[in-house]
């Protein structure tokens, strides 16, 4: 255990670079969109490049209204263009009204996004690393059929891994899936309680 502690240590943090004027996007694009400085902003990203790591639609409508409405929060969601129907789909099933950025940013400008966030919550994807690398704040990240040994955010520390036993042997990689319970186990409630306690909420 010692041995392999220390091989951890001397791996080298990933970094991810934007410029400038890819912050000075996000900037004004939050300006845009009445988003000011002592605001607690939360990105989500709803998609994943296959569906049994994705969580469902459903629970993500549930988290988003209840951090703006139970919590007061500023949500953003990303993603890109492919994720418009997705994003269509979880707006239907909300009463509040997030703030939408998914095809508004290049890779580096959600870099630069990713750096002013206060929290970032997402699934096993790529802008898990993104964001992870360019210095989102907070991470709640949700797992299911992938093993966060192998595909979780490096380095873990502002990082919160949420994954459930469910029975399945993972990592599981049945992209046709029909039941996707690994995900489904995870609850609304239970990553608002981790938002909480990041806020020092009770």
């Amino acid at each position: 255990m010692l041995l392999r502690a220390r091989a951890e240590s001397l791996r080298p943090a990933y970094e991810f670079f934007f410029s400038k004027e890819d912050e000075k996007k996000v900037e004004k694009f939050l300006k845009d969109n009445a988003v000011i400085e002592k605001d607690f902003l939360v990105g989500v990203n709803l998609g994943g490049n296959w569906l049994p790591k994705r969580w469902p639609v459903s629970r993500w409508a549930a988290l988003i209204d209840r951090l703006i409405g139970e919590l007061g929060l500023k949500v953003i969601i990303t993603g890109s263009d492919s994720d418009a129907a997705l994003i269509k789909e979880a707006k239907g099933l909300m009463k509040q009204k997030p703030i939408v950025a998914a095809g508004e940013f290049t890779l580096k400008q959600f870099g630069a996004l990713s750096r002013r966030l206060d929290l970032f919550i997402t699934a096993d994807t790529g802008p898990l690393h993104i964001a992870n690398a360019s210095g989102a704040k907070k991470i709640i990240t949700l797992f299911g059929p992938t093993d966060p040994a192998v595909t979780g955010p490096y380095p873990q520390g502002n990082a919160v891994i949420l994954k459930k036993d469910v029975g399945c042997k993972i990592p599981c990689y049945k992209v046709d899936c029909k039941d996707n319970r690994c995900m489904a186990a995870i609850t609304p409630e239970e990553v608002l309680g981790q938002v909480k306690l990041i806020l020092g909420k009770p």
